[in-house]
């Protein structure tokens, strides 16, 4: 997920050719068992004393609502609900009247970044559903409800929901594939079903690339991003478009790179095709894709990448060396809320988009 202001492999069928000798089964589980563990204790100790966490170990104070619904997702994927309630409680009070979360709060519970952009308003929705998937808890239907009612403000007719409000106030006019695979999930779990399938067909009819197998970036937007195709075969599954598991081997050919920093040496993905950093966030993100389609040979390989840059505290910098994404901004390479999260679900073989 993009913050405000993404070796050529062989590939036979949709099985990806490498080599993991000399790791036993038993051995490597058990690594990530730990890995999980010291994850979860880093997104503890980032709490910050209004009840939420500091998103990024870079000296600011600034608490993203997307990462704030990961950490909620990878708590739940902990075992640890009470965490996850106190958490969503938290961002349930801070709700809008009307429905919405800014983009990001501080410590101090004002508002960090003014936008209001619809991908992390449904994430927490998506962790609302989580956390009642979990629990049976209806706590925070209510709140999902105010928030994806606001949200479908901005559906369009051709089924695509636009990107929310702007910091000035101005309602964006774009509709990125992201934060659609976002909404079918959040719409489908609280019941919203007609609406959903309005979103599924833009995504399906106007988002998918079929000579390529992958997905646009967005409405007049044929971008290369690696999160929209990973989200996509979680997000839909099987009621995606034919070949959407190709979509993963399109990130495989066109955005995997090998980086080596500080003597380590990451198998991973990049954000974008330029492939000049792996972004780690996005490699847990395309371990858990890769679980969802079954290939858990992959998904163990890139889980086990990852890990070898977790840092001694627990956390996941958020990419190895600060890249860039083809966007206005560069990739931090501090450890971030995001990847620690993501690194989370992939270990414990979550998918955030279903319950």
């Amino acid at each position: 997920m993009k913050k405000s202001t993404r070796l050529l492999p062989i590939v036979v069928g949709a099985t990806l050719l490498f080599s993991t000798a000399n790791i036993s089964t038993s051995f490597a589980a058990t690594d990530r068992a730990t890995a999980s563990t010291n994850a979860y204790n880093w997104l503890v100790s980032v709490k910050q004393t209004n009840g939420l966490y500091d998103s990024q170990a870079d000296g600011e104070d600034v608490c993203y609502t997307y990462d704030q619904a990961v950490a909620a997702v990878a708590f739940i994927a902990k075992n640890d609900t009470a965490r996850a309630y106190d958490l969503l409680n938290k961002l349930k009070g801070l709700q809008h009247k009307d429905g919405y979360w800014y983009t990001a709060y501080s410590s101090k519970n004002a508002v960090a970044e003014s936008e209001k952009w619809i991908g992390p308003i449904l994430w927490v929705v998506m962790a609302a559903a989580q956390y009642k998937k979990a629990t049976g808890a209806t706590s925070f239907d209510a709140m999902a409800n105010d928030a994806i009612n606001w949200v479908l403000k901005f559906q369009q007719s051709d089924g695509g929901i636009n990107g929310g409000i702007d910091a000035s106030g101005k309602k964006l006019t774009y509709a990125s594939t992201e934060e659609n695979e976002d909404a079918y999930a959040a719409l489908k779990a609280f019941g919203f079903n007609s609406q959903a399938e309005k979103v599924r067909t833009f995504l399906t009819t106007k988002m998918w690339d079929s000579a390529n197998n992958r997905w646009y970036v967005g409405r007049n937007n044929k971008g290369v991003f690696l999160d929209v195709n990973a989200w996509g075969v979680q997000s839909l599954g099987s009621l995606g478009p034919a070949n959407y598991l190709k979509s993963l081997d399109y990130n495989m050919n066109q955005m995997r790179l090998k980086k080596t920093v500080n003597g380590i040496v990451v198998d991973g993905f990049d954000f974008n095709a330029d492939k000049d950093d792996v972004w780690l966030e996005g490699t847990a993100q395309m371990a858990a894709a890769l679980y969802t389609a079954g290939r858990t040979t992959d998904a163990d390989y890139f889980t086990d990448q990852v890990i070898k840059f977790q840092k001694p505290n627990g956390g996941i910098p958020y990419s190895m060396a600060g890249g860039t994404t083809g966007d206005d901004w560069n990739m931090p390479k501090v450890e971030a809320i995001s990847s620690t999260g993501w690194l989370i679900l992939a270990i414990h073989k979550v998918n955030p988009f279903k319950q």
